[in-house]
């Protein structure tokens, strides 16, 4: 899996993937550049970082909560060295509406290389032999919600030794956890993470691998005959018609959706600079006139888009996956296309961080359905994933289900 920074393509538009991946907390922390997909924000800039009104949600005007960055550099210009875009949303259900984007906030920081914050090189990759709390205050001296991790200079009137962004954030982390370290040693207050935020995964990146075009032209062709073939239901033929052109457009665009996602089912994340969409709908796509220009008069250009893959708050396959009897991780996945017929699946496998996209390689490059153990990893290698030791597989969650067994 490639490092967890998103480049821009130079050719040809190229679409990269953002997948979720267990890491520790130190490799989320904001002088590690982190893309990373829930709980506190791992700020760029220490400085200028938005305020509580800007973070408010437009409908119910409750602060919107931190979904995910992205550290996005364009390194041909110093100024965005070091570029990081970040995506709030509003967790009041109420609030989200059909084609609204109104419950959702993206900022975007970007510092020089040589800057006020962090040092010119790049950060080395072993963990620190001395940790920072980033969380409550920064080295800028901002002080933090204490809940969200966004700017916050509400103090508790009792302690004193924590600051919130808005009355709700304290009176949520009252409930949760504050109420009983009120008045307590700072060292011995939790930095846990509140059950209020999304869960912390990493957010690493790889190529999308588009399919190849004899497979698109036969997608197409049935989309074609399927799409008619379920119109023929005794309406007029105008109106036959008006529903064929709109059902069959609709139902093309939803199912190249359906083929490109299904090629990486656990995918979050499609990146892409000035390219476009994967619109799910051919329904209230915007027209270039629909977008808004920036502030400063230019016109806007597609980024990436944000998937769920609905799997982030549960037990995954793969890295963080559960151990066997002896405490291995060893993974199964399977994967199939229903139209060409195809079929692809692994058992057994050990050390691998995504077993679904082996199952894959299985599918379109080897003669075989299904290949178990050693076999499975052998063939995993010669296509370039990397097996890791199993103490790199296991998560604190698998881990502690293992000793709990």
């Amino acid at each position: 899996m490639a490092a967890n920074t998103v480049k821009e393509s130079k050719t040809n538009r190229e679409v990269v993937l953002g997948f979720l991946e267990e890491a520790e907390s130190w490799q989320l922390l904001s002088n590690q550049f982190p893309s990373k997909v829930g709980g506190r924000p791992a700020w760029l800039s220490q400085a200028d970082l938005p305020t509580v009104s800007e973070l408010q949600c437009e409908k119910c005007k409750l602060p919107t909560v931190f979904l995910l960055q992205v550290y996005a550099p364009i390194t041909e210009y110093d100024r965005s060295f070091h570029r990081t875009l970040f995506v709030f949303c509003c967790k009041t259900p109420a609030c989200y509406t059909r084609n609204d984007n109104t419950c959702f906030k993206v900022y975007r920081c970007q510092l020089p290389r040589k800057n006020d914050f962090y040092p010119f090189d790049p950060p080395p990759e072993e963990k620190p032999e001395q940790l920072v709390n980033e969380h409550q205050v920064l080295d800028s001296g901002l002080k933090l919600c204490r809940l969200c991790g966004c700017l916050g200079q509400k103090a508790c009137s009792r302690c004193h030794s924590v600051t919130y962004c808005c009355k709700e954030h304290q009176t949520i982390d009252w409930k949760n956890r504050h109420k009983k370290e009120c008045n307590i040693e700072s060292s011995q207050s939790s930095e846990e993470p509140s059950s209020f935020l999304f869960p912390e995964w990493e957010l690493v990146t790889d190529p999308d691998e588009l399919p190849a075009k004899d497979e698109e032209l036969h997608e197409a062709h049935s989309l074609d005959q399927e799409s008619m073939a379920c119109l023929n239901n005794g309406l007029e033929d105008s109106e036959l018609e008006s529903m064929a052109l709109h059902e069959t457009q609709d139902s093309k665009v939803f199912q190249k959706f359906k083929k490109r996602i299904a090629n990486e089912p656990q995918q979050v994340l499609r990146y892409c600079k000035e390219g476009s969409p994967l619109w799910v709908s051919a329904e209230h796509v915007p027209r270039e006139e629909d977008v808004p220009e920036c502030p400063c008069g230019a016109k806007r250009v597609f980024e990436f888009q944000v998937e769920d893959d609905g799997d982030t708050g549960r037990h995954i396959v793969g890295r963080g996956g559960y151990p066997n009897l002896k405490g291995v991780v060893e993974c199964d996945a399977a994967i199939m296309e229903g139209v060409p017929g195809r079929f692809g699946a692994v058992a057994a496998l050990r050390g691998i961080a995504q077993p679904c996209r082996v199952a894959r390689k299985v599918m379109e490059k080897s003669p075989h359905s299904l290949l178990v153990g050693e076999g499975a990893e052998a063939f995993a290698q010669e296509l370039g994933f990397t097996s890791e030791p199993n103490a790199n597989m296991l998560s604190d969650h698998s881990a502690t289900a293992y000793r709990v067994l």
